[in-house]
């Protein structure tokens, strides 16, 4: 199934700050598992952060940093808290 394909990445919201030792699974590693079968790109967004798309430029709002997570790729935070950079817009796809 298709979704309606605004942005080229899944959301991934309420990620935690740090996981809780003992889990059975973490969050991430559940992230790597969804790439091992996909290889769209995925935002995960701390509790209070969000993403705003408006007149093509996206921005990432919240007090916190997002986390970045590409298949076969280093996971990166994302700090900028102004309109992502063409820049960083590409590290997405």
């Amino acid at each position: 199934m298709r979704a309606f394909g605004f942005l080229p990445f899944q959301i991934n919201p309420h990620f935690p700050e740090n996981e809780t030792q003992g889990a059975a699974e973490s969050r991430r590693d559940r992230l790597g598992e969804f790439h091992e079968e996909n290889t769209a790109p995925v935002i995960s967004l701390r509790e209070g952060g969000f993403l705003m798309l408006r007149d093509g430029s996206l921005t990432l709002g919240g007090e916190k940093s997002a986390v970045l997570f590409r298949k076969d790729q280093p996971i990166i935070e994302i700090y900028d808290m102004k309109a992502l950079s063409e820049e960083s817009a590409r590290i997405l796809r």
